[in-house]
């Protein structure tokens, strides 16, 4: 995994120096830049792996105990990658 984000956060400092990406202008907005899409590619996979194995509620009530199922449904809804 440590390898998975130098090398993106490599990546990112590349497109930002080669131009195809304008730069954040400071650190704390090139880490939000950088995680925006760790943040959506989890989001996508988390929902994928919903769609896929249809959980029983008793595994989502054990992933996500301080949750309601309802919300959770939504949430999964919202979060899918198109097809």
């Amino acid at each position: 995994m440590k390898r998975d984000v130098t090398a993106g956060v490599r990546s990112k400092i590349e497109q930002i120096i080669g131009g195809a990406k304008p730069s954040p202008g400071t650190i704390n907005k090139f880490i939000e830049f950088f995680t925006s899409d760790i943040k959506a590619e989890a989001t996508a996979a988390l929902c994928d792996w919903y769609h896929e194995t249809n959980p029983s509620l008793d595994i989502l009530e054990r992933l996500f105990p301080d949750m309601k199922i309802p919300s959770i449904r939504t949430q999964m809804s919202r979060g899918r990658r198109p097809r």
